[in-house]
């Protein structure tokens, strides 16, 4: 088949792992229907590996930092020229530049495109008050009137779009996460020796539950010898709410916590574990990490907040804290340490609501199903 002859397909997204992992499946299925795929995105290690699969493979170079006119204006005009030149059937973006950016160039630039959003977590720019929140909905807004589809992760952040009048009710869609592979993770609830381990796996952002996690650990510390509690997740020290250095630095060198570093063999280090912690309140979309260690068998400790309380049946497979309650963390931490079985318990829960509820084959047939009822053939 000639390649001009064929349908054309672009994902844009903050990086090019961020489109291998849970949009691999989406991306094979167009493939193998014949289309050709563009990926529009920052480069990082999972470039070579899209190329490999026939992947036309783009370099976006977005900034992760809230507001960068100069920046974003170049990455304006790179999706600007890729809507020009490859006129696509149907583009797909991800992340709040891509989605914003990609959504006004298409107006411009591709009007007969398709044109589908997933908004993974609104994020920081949601969780605070004033311009950042005011320019990050004006600019949702005026550039989601283009777009046929968008889907949220969760209902919290589909109703305030809905409800603000930012989104038009009948182009809001939810799928509750990305989808994991549980085949990827051994399932392993029981660990060998007699120190329990916590771990929280996070970008390392004030609001993802830092600072409460570690005085969660200084509390609990009090009360039970051979607890430790683990912090594994990169530093984002140019983001608005990133967490300095040096704090972490001095909670590891203190024995409060013991940082890990960025974990490249997440699997591996989620079976040597007991327990896992997020306590956010950034507004995720549905944390990723969560469903990985109920993947593995942990019980999840996380917040009754917006997509976090979406991967714990409450007192199943985990459990549900207030936001930024540090006391109510540890007391609950406290509880699963001192109970074995009710961690195994837990640990066996979760690992079935992954299989029924979040695997990754049939997150990946409801997004086809979107597709679908645009009059996308895949």
């Amino acid at each position: 088949m000639n390649d001009k002859k064929k349908k054309t397909v672009l994902f844009i997204a903050n990086d090019t792992s961020q489109l291998s992992g849970s949009r691999g499946l989406i991306i094979d299925r167009f493939l193998d229907s014949g289309w050709s795929v563009i990926a529009l995105a920052s480069l990082d290690s999972a470039a070579e590996g899209l190329r490999e699969k026939g992947v036309i493979v783009k370099d976006l170079d977005v900034s992760r930092t809230m507001f960068s006119p100069l920046s974003d204006l170049k990455v304006f005009f790179k999706i600007s020229r890729v809507y020009w030149k490859y006129k696509p059937d149907l583009a797909h973006c991800f992340h709040i530049k891509p989605i914003v950016l990609g959504n006004l160039a298409k107006m411009l630039f591709s009007r007969k495109s398709k044109l589908v959003n997933t908004i993974t977590g609104l994020g920081y720019a949601f969780n605070v008050e004033g311009i950042t929140n005011k320019i990050a909905s004006l600019a949702y807004k005026i550039a989601l009137k283009g777009c046929d589809v968008t889907i949220f992760q969760n209902p919290d952040d589909r109703n305030q779009f809905v409800n603000n009048k930012i989104l038009d009710e009948e182009k809001a869609e939810v799928i509750i996460s990305s989808g994991i592979d549980s085949e990827e993770f051994n399932f392993s609830p029981e660990t060998e020796g007699e120190e329990v381990k916590v771990l929280i796996a996070t970008r390392l952002l004030w609001q993802k539950g830092i600072k409460e996690f570690a005085e969660a650990a200084e509390i609990v510390s009090n009360e039970e010898e051979n607890v430790k509690f683990e912090v594994a997740g990169g530093f984002e020290e140019e983001h608005a709410d990133g967490v300095p250095r040096t704090w972490v630095e001095e909670k590891d060198e203190r024995g409060i916590i013991d940082y890990l570093g960025y974990v490249e063999n997440m699997p591996e280090k989620l079976e040597e574990i007991d327990i896992f912690a997020l306590p956010s309140y950034y507004r995720e979309g549905v944390p990723r990490a969560s469903l990985e260690a109920m993947a593995t068998g942990k019980p999840i400790v996380t917040t009754d907040a917006p997509g976090c309380r979406e991967t714990v049946m409450d007192e199943k497979n985990g459990i549900l804290v207030p936001p930024e309650d540090s006391e109510a963390l540890a007391e609950v931490i406290l509880d699963l340490v001192r109970d074995e079985e009710k961690r195994l318990e837990m640990g066996k829960k979760g690992r079935e609501i992954v299989e029924e509820r979040f695997d990754i084959e049939k997150i990946t047939e409801k997004y086809l199903d979107i597709y679908r009822e645009l009059g996308v053939n895949i």
